[in-house]
């Protein structure tokens, strides 16, 4: 919405209106929009409410000298994340509209975003952008349910939540799940359709080297996540898998991987804190695919971060799924054991998060890097038969080594630094940029 006075330059004002909708609409953004100015608090609290449900986000673009309730007021009412948006016009007064309405908002500890620029100013759309896709992710997350398949992992600490603060935080709906049924509804399936899928495995993959019955044990797992997942309508999960899967009927690995790619982000080792990084990953990218790993190794001089997994990464962001293999998984890992994936990530600029609780805070640690693909030859040196990733980190090894709070970490393609900080902002999560 465009506010202004009557008193005062309404006609720039109108002007400003007329413009900023072109520009957002030629940026694809769906716009919603009163057919005129507002020109009072009562009239920007209406247009607020009425439209509260449908918005990711409000643009209060300041046309003239304004009073600071007409802002105010709607964002107190709808807790909707909003931008103040000043224009660089020295008849109209714009700026002074909007620094009393900035630091009214600031008074009462109101996050938002503060624009100045003229309404077809790229350099202003590009800022904005990416607190329009945080918003966004913000508000996709409330219709989100997460399957939480097992128990606590291996005592990993770092891995679980509290459901309830997690509700209460994203909006998210936690449904703890016994793995066991991932068992039962994978037996359940009709063997013609294991074979189907065996076969297009192979025709996807440019090699599989393990025993038949073990492949099929894995398709059972995907089989039986994916009905679960069907059931209950869930939008991303987490699998404990160790040690009772592995131990007794299959790894995780292949299942999780399918699940990926089919736009499942999937956490390994029940690890809540990995899966919810992951789906808000996915949402901020609009749509990317999101990997879990474990961070094995850093290289102080080089600032390079070497990751693996002990057998599940998405195969989509191998730079050709002939290069993949199907491997058997280390015999140590679990007396049934199971399908793993041996590939290295292609190269490309990523974004690396993770959401970790200090005293029961969340906090987000936020980079960003540079992943090279290299020879699966050098695997060897760690564990050969498991998917790898190598990051040139950008910013600070150091800080960044103090900050690591667990032993996986999660990134996307893409640069997407500024709208994870605008998440954590908007939602009073801590971000800690390296």
């Amino acid at each position: 919405m465009t506010l202004a006075l009557p008193r005062e330059r309404v006609d720039l004002a109108e002007n400003f209106h007329k413009r900023a909708l072109e520009t957002l609409k030629g940026k694809n953004i769906d716009v919603i929009s009163p057919d005129g100015l507002i020109l009072n608090e009562r009239d920007s609290l209406e247009f607020a409410m009425k439209v509260a449900n449908d918005i990711d986000a409000m643009i209060y673009l300041v046309g003239t000298w304004i009073f600071a309730p007409m802002v105010v007021t709607p964002i107190q009412a709808t807790q909707i994340p909003s931008v103040i948006w000043a224009v660089d016009d020295m008849a109209s007064a714009s700026l002074v509209g909007a620094a009393v309405t900035k630091g009214s908002l600031e008074e009462l500890g109101i996050y938002h975003l503060f624009i100045y620029g003229q309404p077809d100013d790229e350099s202003v759309i590009q800022e904005l952008l990416p607190f329009l896709r945080a918003a966004h992710a913000i508000r996709e997350l409330r219709f989100k349910k997460f399957g939480l398949i097992g128990g606590r992992s291996m005592g990993m600490m770092t891995a679980v939540s509290d459901p309830n603060q997690l509700k209460d935080l994203f909006k998210v709906d936690t449904v703890h799940i016994d793995q066991y049924l991932i068992v039962t509804y994978g037996e359940q399936e009709p063997r013609e359709n294991i074979e189907k899928i065996i076969s297009e495995l192979k025709e996807r993959y440019g090699e599989i080297t393990v025993p038949i019955d073990v492949l099929e044990r894995s398709v059972r797992v995907y089989c039986g996540l994916k009905r679960i997942i069907d059931e209950h309508n869930l939008s991303f999960v987490g699998v404990k898998c160790q040690p009772e899967l592995i131990d007794n009927y299959s790894s995780a690995c292949l299942a999780l991987n399918l699940l990926s790619n089919e736009g499942i982000p999937s956490a390994c080792e029940s690890d809540v804190n990995a899966a919810f990084t992951m789906e808000i990953l996915k949402l901020i990218s609009d749509g990317e695919i999101p990997v879990f790993m474990d961070l094995v190794y850093i290289d102080r001089k080089t600032k390079e971060l070497r990751l693996f997994n002990c057998g599940y990464a998405p195969t989509k962001l191998a730079s050709d799924e002939k290069k993949v293999e199907l491997a058997y998984q280390y015999e140590y890992m679990g007396k049934m054991r199971g399908v793993t994936t041996k590939f290295c990530l292609k190269s490309g600029t990523v974004t690396l998060a993770r959401l970790s609780r200090i005293k029961g805070k969340y906090v987000m640690l936020i980079t960003k890097g540079k992943a090279e693909e290299r020879p699966t030859e050098i695997f060897k040196e760690s564990r050969d038969i498991w998917p790898h990733a190598f990051i040139k980190l950008e910013g600070d090894i150091n800080k960044f080594i103090k900050n690591i709070r667990a032993n996986h970490i999660h990134l996307v393609y893409g640069d997407y630094v500024k709208e994870l900080v605008h998440f954590c902002k908007l939602l009073g999560i801590e971000p800690i940029t390296i």
